[in-house]
Parts: structure tokens; sequence; C-alpha cells
């Protein structure tokens, strides 16, 4: 369970999506996903370029290509 959203990056002017899973949740899952897209780049998947974890909020986010 999570919210994608389109975000612009203003220093690259790139365009890219940020998955923001919901907080409360166990973020086993999330972390082997991020885990897998780091470690198994492929053309045909999206591409991966960094995750992180902020315990305040017990949120964790992806940020990968944004897909049309």
């Amino acid at each position: 369970f999570a919210e994608v959203w389109d975000a612009l990056y203003t220093i690259d002017g790139k365009r890219y999506a940020v998955k923001i899973f919901l907080p409360g949740r166990d973020k086993t899952g999330e972390m082997a996903q991020a885990n897998f897209l780091r470690e198994h780049p492929h053309p045909n998947c999206l591409k991966y370029y960094c995750a992180w974890k902020d315990h305040k909020f017990d949120e964790f986010a992806l940020v990968s290509e944004l897909c049309g």
C-alpha cells in the first residue's frame, strides 16, 4: 500500500516517481523491492534511483523513473 507522486527535481529539471509507503506497516517487503531494483537493473524494468527510510514519520520511500 503506497502513494505514488510525480515529482519534479528542480536541480536537474527531470520528473521522477516517488513511491511513499504508508506508515504503520512492516517495511520488510518494501526494502526487498528496493534492494531488488538496485541489484538487478534491467532495460525492461523501472530504473531505480534511491530509497530512504524516515523513522520520525514511519515512512519508506522509493524513487524511480516516471512511466507514462
